[in-house]
């Protein structure tokens, strides 16, 4: 069932490649004799923008005017001047050996102060975030500040002993 739309499209598809092969072959039988020279080539065809260069005739013409040295010293260069005359401002003083010393450690002073304060806030930011994990409970790990907190908990983690129980009296 499928094979004859598929033959249908074939030979509708091969109908103007046998039509053009014969074309052909009825030009070349027609022409008996033999042509010693070719046709020209043709030129290929010039875009509108070329067409219209070409039109204006600009590339055959010389240029109305070049300006040279010559003809700048015979038409004398036009210079204009003013009679106002504003002064410089003045040079800024130089800088002594001691001024730049004092500088550079008022400078340093000044970077110093900056980063102590960018670590103090970077502090206290990581501190807020670290009590918002404990509370939320997003954080597995527990972050205790104190050493001797610290210290009891190792000593928890790896005894072996069981923790001492408190002595209550039994309730009745």
């Amino acid at each position: 069932m499928k094979a004859l739309p598929i033959a249908i499209s074939l030979a509708v598809l091969a109908v103007p490649l046998f039509a053009s092969a014969g074309d052909d072959q009825a030009k070349k039988s027609s022409t008996s004799a033999t042509t010693l020279s070719t046709e020209p080539q043709q030129q290929a065809v010039d875009s509108p923008l070329v067409r219209a260069a070409k039109a204006t005739g600009r590339l055959n013409k010389k240029p109305t005017m070049v300006i040279t040295n010559e003809m700048l010293a015979k038409a004398g260069g036009h210079l204009t001047t003013t009679t106002l005359n504003i002064p410089l401002p003045p040079a800024p003083p130089p800088v002594s050996n001691q001024q730049a010393q004092a500088e550079a450690a008022q400078k340093q002073r000044l970077d110093a102060i900056e980063k102590a304060k960018k670590a103090e806030a970077a502090k206290k930011t990581r501190a807020a975030r670290n009590a918002a994990d404990d509370i939320y409970g997003e954080n597995a790990e527990e972050r205790i500040d104190d050493p001797a907190t610290q210290e009891r908990v190792m000593q928890q983690s790896t005894s072996t002993q069981a923790p001492p129980e408190s002595k209550k009296p039994p309730l009745e």
